[in-house]
């Protein structure tokens, strides 16, 4: 098991630029080196990402035989970096005003951003950047990004979206998509408010409040779908002295807001039975492709060397056979991995 950790160069002296913060005052910053920890004996590597970046440069001249040049990563290691969160929330935060380059527009302020608001906990808060497995705009295959919605200053509709790749082959390439400012597209705090105003989720969440439990609404997902957009908001249940627990997942998509157990129930209610035939159907409402996650037990173990056991017997299909693959197919393909995903996890 590796940790790894991103390390950044920073300073508040750069000419000509906007300051900002990231825990402290900054108006520039690379993440140019990636930190990997071996969890076993201790080991660290100090991998060199950003080799234009010249404070980092003068590190290495002080420090020659501490950093090691990215291109020797082992492939295993590097297939698992990912855009931190840090650095795409100073350049979110940058672009909520530096998207404008009109001078006169620019200088009026006529189109700031905002980050948009979500209940998180139940409680409203501003949304923060999150990572998902999707297929951006030009490509031809998924892939993990980190993705934030805007809105305008002072309004709740939705204007654009913000995506960074992670992909080794298009990491650090950043996408920005943006709806005409007269097109109506829901944005995460309306969304919320049409979750609030639905009267069957809203006498259900009312039911469980009132059996000395505690309903927790998850983190608001936004996921470009195509040439629209995806709202998914998973709910928990926690009782008094007990720990919270996946009970519903709420999906709102064009103008439906659904409630069903998981995820592809609510997506076989939002798009319809007759887009999935009868096997595909089957499959997501029984056993098999959609698996609830059963408790695992609490039972204090000896810590021992890790052994090779069997593997649940469930069989995700590669990428690259999903290319051009129906709604149905993709619905099944996500929920089988997400099953199998917990079988691993509770396997060991």
């Amino acid at each position: 098991m590796y940790w790894f950790i991103d390390a950044y160069t920073t300073s508040l002296r750069f000419p000509y630029s906007q300051p900002s913060t990231l825990n402290r005052p900054l108006n520039y910053i690379r993440n140019s080196v990636k930190v990997i920890v071996n969890a076993y004996d201790g080991e660290v590597d100090f991998y060199l990402v950003d080799e234009s970046d010249p404070i980092v440069a003068a590190y290495r001249k002080v420090f020659p035989r501490l950093f090691t040049d990215f291109a020797e990563m082992p492939d295993g290691l590097r297939a698992h970096i990912r855009f931190p969160q840090d650095l795409f929330t100073v350049q979110a935060r940058i672009l909520t005003v530096y998207h404008m380059t009109e001078p006169n527009e620019f200088y009026n302020r006529e189109d700031v951003w905002q980050w948009p608001q979500e209940y998180f906990d139940n409680q409203p808060r501003e949304m923060e950047p999150y990572y998902v497995l999707m297929q951006l705009p030009g490509s031809n295959q998924l892939d993990f990004n980190q993705i934030l919605p805007f809105t305008p200053a002072n309004r709740k509709n939705m204007i654009a979206w913000f995506a960074a790749k992670s992909n080794p082959d298009e990491y650090g390439e950043k996408l920005l998509v943006t709806f005409g400012k007269d097109s109506l597209v829901y944005g995460p705090e309306q969304i919320e408010a049409r979750i609030d105003q639905d009267p069957t989720i809203s006498a259900q969440l009312s039911l469980w409040n009132q059996q000395g439990s505690q309903v927790i609404r998850g983190n608001l997902l936004v996921i470009p779908l195509g040439n629209s957009l995806l709202y998914v908001e998973p709910l928990y249940l926690q009782a008094a002295a007990g720990i919270p627990e996946l009970k519903r997942v709420i999906v709102a998509a064009n103008d439906r807001v659904v409630m069903a157990p998981n995820l592809g129930l609510a997506l076989v209610e939002v798009f319809g039975e007759g887009l999935l035939d009868d096997e595909v159907l089957a499959g997501l409402v029984g056993e098999g492709a959609l698996l609830e996650p059963s408790p695992v037990a609490e039972t204090p173990v000896e810590p021992q060397e890790p052994a090779a056991e069997p593997r649940p017997d469930v069989t995700v299909p590669p990428l690259a056979e999903l290319e051009g693959a129906s709604l149905a197919q993709l619905i099944v393909a996500a929920n089988t991995a997400y099953a199998t995903a917990l079988q691993a996890q509770q396997a060991g």
